[in-house]
């Protein structure tokens, strides 16, 4: 059992699964792995190559770390296609006014900055799609993956490769002594992308390939992922002969992980199973998680064994 400090761990006070935890479903970047070097930088790096190669500007205001906190806190953006297009749209138009231009998005995302552009400016989606993806995975995997070489950035060294494991080894091993029976995954990562994490971590051997819903199948906020991991976790209990998901967690990140859990709890009603939104984020950021309704906090995955230990002592 890992020894993470409880004294990081906030839990809101009414907390109270029916049943005891035993499912845990995890998002992927800023829990898992963290991507601060790979796609945070990949958006950085496309929003300038725009700038300068397409629109024509000799300086420019870089994309910070904190302009990309305050967008996702905003949420709507959970694919960095998307916020890579929306950061372009507001230097385009702009807006300089990181913190208030977030809280104006309100969560509509690439649809808000498609409404910031006037009718001469025009963002052309796919080449950001394509170009962002060159810069991600560089030329050399780029051609590896998608069977063509790449011709925007035809130099890219790459990014992915720098991505930092945050699993600790023995993560899931804890949590299957605690009485974690199921495992899943709702991730923004399209199949290729996930296969990065796959490989150098050994998670296909832990989760079930069925139980992991990328973003290209379908985009968290929207509450069905959940659902349908929830489901497709149901129908694997059943063939292995084992109980199906009591109570679940689901570990996010972001504005548009914790929108996943209320989406679900909305549109499912009376027939939503108990699962609650665990907040893995940075001590700063706390209390807005708190406000928008978390139940819990968390700042590393390794504290998640202590949380879960928590809640379930609470119904004993």
């Amino acid at each position: 059992m890992m020894n993470a400090s409880t004294a990081s761990i906030w839990l809101r006070e009414s907390v109270a699964p029916p049943v005891p935890i035993d499912t845990i479903i995890f998002d992927v970047d800023g829990v898992l792995w963290d991507t601060g070097d790979s796609f945070d930088t990949a958006v950085q790096e496309t929003v300038a190559y725009f700038l300068t190669r397409e629109f024509g500007h000799g300086t420019f205001r870089p994309v910070t770390t904190d302009e990309l906190r305050a967008y996702r806190r905003a949420g709507g953006l959970n694919n960095d296609w998307d916020m890579t297009y929306t950061l372009l749209a507001t230097r385009l138009v702009g807006r300089n006014d990181i913190e208030s231009a977030a809280a104006e998005s309100g969560g509509r995302g690439r649809a808000w900055a498609e409404s910031l552009l006037p009718d001469t400016a025009t963002i052309d989606y796919r080449k950001i799609v394509r170009v962002f993806d060159e810069i991600y995975w560089g030329a050399a995997d780029f051609q590896r993956c998608f069977n063509e070489p790449a011709t925007h950035v035809p130099n890219a060294a790459g990014c992915w490769h720098k991505e930092q494991q945050l699993l600790p080894p023995s993560l899931l091993t804890d949590l299957r002594a605690l009485g974690i029976r199921h495992f899943g995954i709702a991730t923004g990562r399209n199949r290729f992308e996930l296969s990065t994490v796959l490989e150098s971590s050994g998670l296909d051997r832990e989760i079930p390939m069925q139980a992991m819903l990328t973003g290209d199948v379908l985009a968290k906020p929207d509450g069905r992922v959940l659902d349908r991991v929830l489901n497709t976790l149901d129908l694997l209990a059943v063939d292995r002969t084992e109980p199906s998901p009591g109570a679940s967690l689901f570990c996010g990140d972001t504005k548009d992980d914790l929108d996943a859990v209320l989406n679900y709890r909305s549109f499912k009603g009376a027939e939503a199973r108990w699962i609650g939104a665990v907040s893995v984020v940075r001590p700063e950021e706390a209390d807005f998680f708190r406000r928008s309704g978390t139940e819990a906090v968390i700042h590393h995955v390794a504290e998640l064994p202590d949380l879960v230990q928590k809640v379930n002592a609470a119904l004993l």
